[in-house]
């Protein structure tokens, strides 16, 4: 008799990447930190889970879908590149249409994990209102929402509302951003180890130990 392995559960992680012409002094880092994501998470045969990832860009050229939704085995990462401005309700619309979509994200998935980041403020017609469908409305109310704030001269606001726990992570420097990766990395691959994970187990694995690696350099 023989045994058929079970497929694995996927769980999604989408990024939404403020790539504006602010982000110009850490972009670098920023593609140092998902370069190493990936690299540590592919062939990861141990996890209880298949991660899928996709990268949605708001900057130049207005908001863009980096790279779709793909098995992390299976991604060819292409650098960001920074410039224009910051039109986040593109990128939550985008993001949206992605997580409404049964035939991209089955119903069988794990929660999908949203992680915004950004080191400023939106500044597209309409974003409030992209933002607020995003929150309360359809599948993406159920999305496990976090978000990293970049510098000293972000939107705290729009992060916390954003957060599903109201926490922004902070990155006042460029090399706290390869830090936070780096754990949040190491995150999903101790949270995913266990048949018996949840979305949620992710984001209290961060909360219950991330000052221990994402430090206050003041």
């Amino acid at each position: 008799m023989e045994f058929v392995a079970q497929p694995k559960r996927v769980l999604p992680l989408i990024l939404l990447t403020d790539t504006s012409s602010s982000m110009s002094s850490c972009i670098g880092e920023l593609n140092t930190a998902i370069r190493d994501m990936l690299g540590t998470l592919k062939g990861q045969e141990s996890l209880k889970a298949e991660i899928h990832i996709s990268f949605i860009t708001f900057g130049n050229g207005g908001a863009n879908l980096h790279t779709a939704l793909t098995p992390v085995s299976n991604i060819e990462f292409n650098n960001f590149i920074e410039g224009g401005m910051t039109p986040l309700g593109g990128a939550l619309r985008i993001a949206k249409d992605m997580i409404e979509n049964r035939e991209i994200i089955p119903s069988k998935s794990y929660a999908p994990i949203v992680l915004l980041l950004s080191d400023g403020g939106p500044n597209d017609n309409g974003w409030e209102e992209e933002l607020d469908r995003f929150i309360n409305e359809g599948r993406t109310k159920k999305c496990i929402r976090m978000s990293l704030g970049i510098g000293r001269d972000y939107d705290y606001e729009v992060l916390e509302s954003f957060s599903s726990n109201g926490k922004v992570y902070e990155a006042k420097d460029s090399s706290n951003i390869i830090d936070f990766f780096k754990f949040m990395t190491m995150t999903i691959k101790e949270k995913t180890l266990s048949k018996d994970f949840k979305s949620s187990d992710f984001i209290n694995g961060i909360n219950e130990d991330y000052e221990k690696i994402v430090k206050d350099r003041d």
